[in-house]
């Protein structure tokens, strides 16, 4: 029997490593090797109990269900991830499930592959041997609701940081430089009454607050009076003077 756990929750892959190395050391050319793990992008792992106590199990990616129909140790024949036809055999090892893989068309010995939960995560590893190399495939698979849930959080953060972006823009042109020991502050002079920019508020009260910093200002708002021409006038003041 397989275990509980291994049934009845889609699982999708999370996480991949080392293919193109086990391809090529199971002595695939290149372009077959790219070939295949263009085929085996987003892999999932679903794995049902008939009525009869037969199995039925969907691999590969979504876009190329394999789904395989069988009873566990029977061997039995279909089409295998590189897309060739295999000799299948499914069977329990402990408390993992062992998937062999023999292609009928090429001699290249069998494809082990066990699948084991560590740390609530579906792991897959197959190893692959031949003239002294040695290369692992591993596959992290996670419950498909998991990543839904991921997905809406990551969402939810997006949203909440767009909201943060907005009111920030808004902002600008008010506060929108950091508080530290001085800042500059810029002020834009058209009919006498300054407009503030750059570190604190566009009010008239604190646009006036400011101008008492420094006696220089009101030569500036004279000129800005006298002409109506827009003056532009920058100083650096303590950050704790700036009204929040």
């Amino acid at each position: 029997m397989i275990p509980e756990e291994f049934l009845n929750s889609h699982f999708i892959e999370a996480k991949e490593e080392h293919l193109d190395d086990f391809l090529a050391v199971r002595g695939a050319p290149w372009l077959v090797r790219k070939m295949i793990a263009g085929k085996l992008r987003k892999g999932q792992f679903l794995m049902k109990q008939n009525p009869d106590g037969g199995y039925i199990y969907t691999t590969a990616d979504p876009s190329r269900n394999l789904q395989y129909r069988f009873n566990l140790g029977e061997t039995f024949t279909d089409t295998g991830y590189d897309g060739k036809p295999h000799k299948i055999t499914i069977t329990m090892e402990g408390d993992k499930l062992k998937e062999v893989h023999l292609n009928l068309e090429r001699d290249v010995g069998e494809d082990v592959f066990y699948f084991y939960f560590q740390n609530g995560v579906l792991v897959s590893e197959c190893e692959a041997c031949n003239n002294g190399k040695k290369a692992i495939w591993r596959r992290e698979f996670v419950k498909k609701t998991s990543v839904v849930n991921r997905q809406r959080r990551d969402n939810e953060k997006r949203e909440r940081l767009q909201d943060r972006i907005d009111e920030a823009a808004e902002c600008r042109g008010r506060r929108d430089v950091e508080r530290t020991d001085s800042v500059v502050v810029e002020l834009f002079f058209t009919t006498g009454t300054p407009q503030v920019y750059n570190g604190a508020d566009r009010t008239a009260g604190n646009s006036r607050s400011l101008c008492k910093m420094s006696a220089e200002l009101n030569g500036m708002r004279e000129l800005g009076k006298s002409t109506h021409t827009p003056v532009r006038y920058q100083t650096t003041v303590q950050a704790d003077a700036i009204p929040s």
